[in-house]
């Protein structure tokens, strides 16, 4: 796996793990997956289909003040954030948008973020809720574990870690449908979830290419014909 998406996990979980809940709250491991299920798998990278689904259930807008160690990342942008407190537990979610270009090629495959925190959780519950509910096996990457896999039209291909440093993330985001989730904890108490996929290219990432002098390149590579799902 690339070396900025190790260092984005960690920076999101720092910012995640501000997250305030009140003294002797507990998160459920079920009661978190649920949010992240709702908030992030379900709309399948549609960030706007999280934001109204996040104003649907009461989250409320964090200022970009509460997430502005995030900016210097050039992995994830176009950062927002909300949070909603249940029973004292803050719920944060985190959406960005981001892009990767494959070494000697023109093309970036660009991508789509999602995360959800809340604390104090049990980790390791979580960790085994959300291995049974995704269904695949996971790898270590710094702090978090992962799960990886692209989408064919047979269901579901696992990707180890192998696979992906011996390919390279960027080229496999290019080539195939790949999917991710992250799970990782911050100062022992906050839980983070987050799903990351590939996305189509639009508008708004040709001007943020065009404004930082990056090339734009192809909508999307010859070779690289379009996954189902």
């Amino acid at each position: 796996m690339t070396r900025a998406l190790a260092t984005t996990v960690l920076a999101v979980l720092a910012v995640l793990g501000l997250a305030a809940s009140a003294p002797g709250s507990q998160v459920r491991a079920d009661d978190l997956f649920d949010e992240f299920d709702v908030l992030c798998l379900a709309p399948e990278g549609d960030e706007d289909l999280t934001w109204a689904m996040a104003v649907h259930k009461g989250y409320s807008r964090l200022e970009p003040s509460d997430f502005e160690d995030l900016r210097v990342l050039a992995f994830a942008r176009e950062l927002k954030g909300m949070s909603r407190t249940v029973e004292g537990v803050e719920y944060r979610v985190l959406t960005a948008r981001g892009s990767m270009a494959p070494a000697g090629s023109d093309y970036r495959g660009f991508y789509q973020l999602c995360w959800v925190s809340a604390g104090p959780a049990d980790y390791a519950e979580v960790r085994r809720l959300t291995h049974s509910r995704v269904g695949l096996p996971s790898f270590t990457q710094g702090h978090s574990r992962v799960m990886a896999w692209v989408e064919t039209p047979e269901g579901r291909e696992p990707l180890t870690r192998n696979q992906i440093e011996r390919r390279q993330l960027g080229p496999l985001m290019v080539e195939r449908d790949v999917r991710m989730v992250t799970m990782g904890q911050h100062s022992g108490r906050q839980v983070m979830l987050g799903y990351m996929r590939r996305r189509d290219r639009d508008q708004r990432d040709v001007d943020f290419l065009e404004r930082h002098g990056l090339p734009v390149g192809p909508d999307r590579p010859l070779e690289a014909p379009r996954s189902p799902g």
